[in-house]
């Protein structure tokens, strides 16, 4: 899902270990982005950023297009979903 989205709240960043790459760590932060446009919280995801994306992240309130990707996973019969924010860009405005 690709749209254009306001950050409304920002995450500490976290470090952790790769499980992929032992040695090398990931960087990563939790955001919550809302529709543009929408006046409540239904419409709210919140995302994790990894990267360049959680280490210098949009400012909150901030104006942002991004393309979210959805990730679904089973465990002990209770489904589980992530969200991860990928090609975060600032949309410029106009005033």
């Amino acid at each position: 899902m690709t749209g254009i989205f306001i950050v409304k709240q920002l995450g500490t960043v976290q470090s952790f270990e790769s499980r992929k790459n032992p040695g090398q760590s990931v960087t990563c932060a939790d955001a919550v982005l809302r529709e543009m446009g929408s006046p409540d919280y239904a419409d709210s995801f919140k995302v994790r950023l990894f990267g360049k994306n959680a280490t210098n992240p949009p400012h909150v309130g901030e104006a942002v297009c991004a393309k979210l990707r959805f990730r679904t996973e089973e465990h002990d019969g209770k489904a589980y979903m992530d969200c991860t924010a990928e090609e975060l860009t600032p949309v410029a405005t106009i005033y």
